[in-house]
């Protein structure tokens, strides 16, 4: 058993007899100090690169949500990105299945497939990665200095999956936690030596940013369900209810890790073909310091939002299973009528919620490659936005967590 199987089970046994909220909250922060102390311990065999280090941009602010600030040689030098993409992959297969295939798929199955896709993700980055290191380790060819520190990249994203996996079973929020780690990590980095004061424009988009998410956050639409099963006063009080900021922050999450895959893809080409000059001038646009790469991202974020919210919010699946209970939407007809009812909601809190997150990024990025604001702290909004969403939906957990241990004693 791994040294955090044993502290993990340590933790659970020691708080079965306690309540459900104090047991969650010691995984997930026996979670972030392995992760903080796993993000201190650098490869083996890695030349430092100190200038690299301390260059922050917009491009790099995003790397940092991911991998974190200055741990691009450490243990977890690859970060929650390949973790990430391989959820969505494997989501993406599941909701594509017929309802009959989905029964048929256990979770066991789920989270071996996420594995196996985080490890080749990992692989891939790692290869990638390791292009740009110089290597220390004596008597030892390059190439091979090479495959020892891609091994210990991939020990670390074994490590990293089962850290992620525990703390979906038992501890709180997935990889948000890590994420806010990393945000609060970067910001601290890259506007410790700024005077944000002299940026006026981006503090009142800030706010603004702040104002926006706490309101679409918790503001839900309630639609009304009629439930045959339910016949008291109790009935009209059943509704199905969407917030406004439909599916939160995982298509800004999720636009992150994907916008680097095409980064990833294109620098590979451009190793292998040096010469191909419209491979590298790709590969240079590709990134937050430059309008191409501003609108692919952007692009990227609106149709995550939409894509995620209808794959994961699926109004057929919702209208057949109010058809085969009995029940039905108040005033509105059971079947096809229901769904295309459903899917008006959910598309127009979809378009509202990436048009929101889009928007607000693309203001400060504009204002960045416009030179109004320095590059390092043009993604403010965005890092505000997504510490406030993150924190109120591991808000709304933890609430669950104790409300349920105020009814322990009737279990």
């Amino acid at each position: 058993m791994t040294l955090l199987g044993l502290i993990s089970m340590t933790i659970v046994k020691k708080t079965d007899k306690t309540n459900e909220l104090r047991k969650r909250l010691l995984v997930i922060l026996t979670i972030i100090i392995l992760y903080l102390i796993g993000s201190m311990v650098p490869l083996l065999g890695v030349e430092p690169d100190p200038d690299q280090e301390n260059v922050f941009n917009a491009q790099r602010i995003v790397t940092t949500m991911l991998n974190g600030a200055s741990k691009e040689r450490s243990f977890f030098a690859l970060g929650i990105m390949p973790y990430i993409n391989a959820m969505i992959l494997v989501q993406c297969f599941v909701i594509f299945r017929s309802a009959e295939a989905k029964a048929r798929i256990s979770q066991q199955r789920i989270q071996r497939a996420t594995g196996v896709l985080t490890f080749i993700f990992g692989l891939f980055y790692a290869l990638n990665k390791t292009w740009a290191f110089e290597y220390t380790i004596p008597y030892v060819p390059q190439f091979v200095a090479r495959f020892i520190v891609i091994g210990e990249m991939l020990l670390g994203i074994v490590v990293m999956f089962g850290m992620l996996e525990f703390n979906k079973d038992h501890g709180v929020g997935e990889t948000m936690p890590l994420i806010v780690v990393n945000i609060i990590s970067g910001l601290r980095q890259t506007i410790g030596d700024i005077n944000l004061l002299e940026y006026k424009k981006l503090l009142i988009l800030c706010a603004f940013v702040i104002f926006a998410t706490l309101l679409l956050e918790n503001l839900f639409a309630r639609i009304p369900v009629l439930r045959v099963s339910i016949n008291n006063v109790h009935a009209e009080k059943n509704y199905i209810a969407y917030k406004h900021n439909i599916i939160g922050m995982m298509p800004v999450m999720f636009a992150t890790a994907v916008f680097m895959l095409p980064q990833l893809i294109l620098k590979l080409l451009l190793y292998i073909n040096p010469d191909n000059e419209t491979l590298r001038n790709l590969t240079v646009q590709m990134d937050l310091t430059h309008p191409m790469g501003v609108v692919i991202f952007l692009f990227i974020i609106d149709f995550l939002a939409i894509s995620l919210a209808f794959l994961m919010l699926n109004p057929w699946d919702m209208a057949n299973n109010l058809k085969k209970s009995g029940d039905c939407l108040v005033g509105v007809p059971a079947g096809k009528k229901t769904a295309r009812y459903l899917a008006r909601y959910i598309l127009g809190f979809a378009i509202l919620s990436g048009l929101f997150q889009s928007g607000c990024m693309g203001i400060s990025l504009m204002m960045s490659l416009n030179g109004v604001v320095p590059s390092q702290v043009a993604l403010l909004p965005m890092n505000t936005m997504m510490l406030v969403g993150f924190a109120s939906s591991i808000f709304f957990e933890l609430r669950s967590y104790y409300r349920f241990d105020g009814y322990r004693f009737f279990l």
